[in-house]
């Protein structure tokens, strides 16, 4: 007797079905249904499937009901029905799976609320929602929420950092065969820089599912880059727990691919404070210079505001985990307003100095 039988039978004897009228017996159809169903979920495809299947379990189960009650009228072997039902079911779960994972991708812009819509869009389905719960709760979240045991994304986000340089800079070593080690070195800082995980964030709608305090939502905080920064290098630091390194790769090449593409095109993967000085240097006679003007946060996790100056004008500002990369950060904004903003432009100043 298999286990599905002897719990189906354990059950009729608890509940005094084997000798009562017909219409109980679908209390007993119920109890198979429901052991169905976690068979179902036990199977390698529920641990693997894109998302969690319980609805769909359910379904399954509500089949089952009918089916099962049908072979004992028919006096036919119920272990061969229920095995072969759950093949053909697992096989129909995988073919509507990989539809909804088409017309996913097939979104430019994917309206995302909530977790099960933001793993759709991930491509991945977690088997612990815990963790990706935790990669979207910002700090500020827990401080407000203390009853909350979910944890913030500081240490998802220490391990996603690493991760995604690792998968970064193997992307860039496989598919640029000719770049030196400096030329592999900036594009991966490219890559994995604050505004360039912050854009890939707003992209696959991170932002929309984080788990701000009041008051970091009222500041602007869903929309602040270090936030969104933060968050997708803690979603890839949760995924590498739930999935491994396989399931980072499958999840951020196709995001990195056209951003590098383009980053190549612009020569962004140069530093960008070179550039902003190479540029003023020889357009304006000047060299940029930077300063903090804020920064938030304690002392283990500041955030500095800073800014680069070109001349008497304030070229651009940024933020960053460091002053250094703050002004990094401002730097790109300048060149960003400055040297693209008049590309048929030579000899005068966007600033309108000279």
């Amino acid at each position: 007797m298999t286990d599905w039988q002897r719990r189906v039978a354990a059950f009729a004897q608890r509940n005094d079905l084997l000798h009562e009228p017909p219409i109980h017996m679908l209390d007993l159809i119920s109890e198979i249904g429901e052991v169905a169903k976690e068979m179902l979920l036990a199977t390698d495809y529920g641990r693997k499937a894109p998302q969690a299947r319980r609805e769909m379990a359910d379904e399954l189960g509500d089949a089952l009901y009918s089916l099962l009650a049908l072979t004992e009228a028919c006096d036919v072997d119920a272990n061969s029905v229920l095995s072969a039902a759950l093949m053909k079911y697992e096989h129909r779960l995988a073919e509507r799976g990989r539809a909804e994972s088409e017309s996913v991708s097939s979104e430019n812009q994917p309206q995302v609320v909530g977790v099960e819509a933001l793993q759709r869009v991930l491509g991945y389905g977690f088997r612990n929602l815990g963790l990706l719960c935790r990669a979207l709760t910002h700090p500020s979240y827990v401080n407000e929420h203390p009853e909350d045991r979910t944890g913030d994304n500081q240490r998802l986000e220490f391990l996603g950092d690493a991760v995604l340089d690792f998968v970064a800079g193997s992307w860039v070593y496989r598919h640029y065969p000719d770049f030196d080690e400096g030329r592999m070195t900036r594009l991966r800082a490219a890559l994995v820089r604050t505004e360039t995980l912050a854009r890939l964030a707003r992209q696959v709608g991170v932002g929309e599912a984080l788990r701000l305090g009041r008051g970091e939502e009222e500041s602007g905080g869903r929309q602040r880059n270090a936030n969104l920064c933060d968050a997708l290098e803690a979603v890839v630091g949760a995924v590498y727990l739930d999935g491994g390194l396989g399931a980072v790769e499958a999840f951020v090449e196709p995001l990195i691919e056209p951003v590098a593409e383009a980053i190549l095109r612009a020569e962004a993967d140069r530093d960008a404070k070179s550039r902003l000085q190479e540029w003023s240097q020889a357009e304006l006679g000047v060299t940029p210079r930077y300063r903090v003007v804020s920064e938030r946060g304690p002392d283990h996790d500041k955030t500095f505001v800073a800014q680069v100056l070109v001349g008497v004008d304030v070229a651009g500002e940024g933020e960053g985990r460091s002053k250094q990369m703050a002004e990094q950060a401002a730097a790109q904004a300048a060149c960003d307003s400055l040297i693209h903003s008049e590309p048929g432009v030579s000899g005068s100043s966007p600033l309108g100095g000279s």
